[in-house]
């Protein structure tokens, strides 16, 4: 694999600003992402995981120019995103969606949604359209009379398969997959992880895969990036993390698999937590650990290397 990083992200904070019930209350924000930074090589898988709102798909919106980012710095290809032309970036990076149904046009047809790509861009004729169309939904597992339906005519990995084909009709080098297989049966979604991880390897695709769902990371991922209140609080190659987590927040995650690892049951149910909480000053986890020390709940832990690529936030190392 090559050692040449295709995405970079640095210091990516994304704040909202809280509405204040009166004007002299002192400005606060909520912090959907702070301060996150990680990379990504060519043609590998990296994962992020963690509890729905802790800033996963937050971060690949940004990646993606969905959503701007209040400060940081994102590099694409060696290139900032925000100096190349959006065109440019929707040719070279898409998005597969979580939910395969909302993400599709009940209007049209199939072959006009897998087509749309190459109509927005206006690329190629109409004929040429048409037979790429054809080869990408043979690509996918789907034949020609296919193109012909509605999306309420298919099922839920169907659907999941042209919201795939139509991800790679302008030939990207990086797809985003955010909870690709969350809203499909269990018997379905090994189907779409194994044609996610097949067009990796005929396309040369690298992957951003988010997940809250740690099988699924296991069986996809190269390396994993660990997300808790808007922070990385681990990343490490995926075995790593499943073999020796150190974050006590990975642990927890771990341990709602295998049965409660280092935790008290009690613990993996536990009251949700506001994002306003993640002030900057101490670490966001301090309530909610076993191990928490004084100077937890005074100093932010910094993201650092405690092994070969193996990086956490934690005053415990």
């Amino acid at each position: 694999m090559s050692q040449e990083w295709l995405v970079q992200v640095k210091n990516l904070c994304k704040y909202y600003p809280v509405f204040k019930k009166k004007f002299w209350e002192k400005k606060t924000y909520v912090k959907a992402v702070d301060n996150v930074s990680f990379s990504i090589r060519r043609g590998e898988t990296f994962g992020l995981v963690g509890e729905s709102g802790c800033g996963k798909s937050t971060t690949a919106f940004m990646i993606n120019g969905l959503l701007q980012p209040t400060h940081g710095e994102i590099k694409f290809d060696g290139k900032d995103i925000t100096l190349v032309k959006e065109k440019e970036i929707r040719e070279k990076m898409q998005v597969v969606f979580q939910d395969p149904y909302a993400s599709l046009n009940p209007k049209k047809k199939i072959g006009w949604i897998v087509e749309e790509p190459l109509l927005i861009h206006k690329k190629y004729s109409k004929k040429e359209r048409q037979k790429k169309v054809s080869e990408m939904m043979e690509l996918v597992g789907l034949d020609e009379s296919f193109k012909s339906r509605y999306p309420h005519e298919l099922s839920g990995g169907q659907r999941q398969r042209i919201g795939i084909a139509r991800a790679l009709m302008l030939s990207p080098q990086f797809i985003i997959a955010d909870e690709p297989v969350s809203a499909l049966d269990v018997s379905v979604q090994a189907q779409i992880l194994n044609l996610l991880k097949e067009l990796q390897s005929k396309l040369r695709l690298t992957y951003l895969f988010i997940s809250h769902d740690l099988n699924v990371v296991h069986y996809m991922c190269d390396r994993v990036g660990v997300m808790y209140l808007g922070k990385i609080v681990e990343e490490a190659p995926v075995e790593k993390i499943y073999e020796k987590a150190m974050h006590p927040y990975t642990k927890l995650l771990l341990s709602t698999l295998s049965g409660g690892v280092d935790f008290d049951e009690n613990q993996i149910f536990l009251k949700e937590e506001s994002l306003l909480e993640n002030s900057g000053e101490g670490c966001a986890f301090y309530h909610r650990c076993p191990y928490a020390m004084d100077v937890c709940k005074r100093l932010l832990p910094k993201l650092e290397q405690v092994e070969r690529e193996h990086f956490t936030a934690c005053h415990l190392y």
